[in-house]
């Protein structure tokens, strides 16, 4: 299963520990649509990620969460891989 496939269907904590194991094997192996690869970057995007959260929501046409959810941990990981 690919990265962006397995992030879709996180609802759990279990499924959050795969994901993220998933998601760190990606990274290791070079993954081609990582734009942060050293962990300032990513980091740096994380933040900028959780503080942009809203507009991220808004422009998929989804609502903004309220409360943080496991999928929505996978969305900011997500998303700080490629946040330039």
């Amino acid at each position: 299963m690919k990265l962006y496939e397995r992030a879709q269907i996180v609802e759990t904590r279990e499924e959050f520990v795969e994901f993220t194991r998933a998601f760190y094997d990606d990274y290791r192996r070079g993954g081609k649509d990582w734009e942060n690869t050293d962990l300032e970057s990513f980091f740096e995007a994380l933040a900028a990620c959780a503080d942009d959260m809203c507009g991220y929501y808004e422009n998929r046409g989804e609502p903004v969460p309220t409360q943080p959810t496991w999928k929505t941990f996978v969305n900011l990981l997500m998303c700080a891989r490629i946040y330039d």
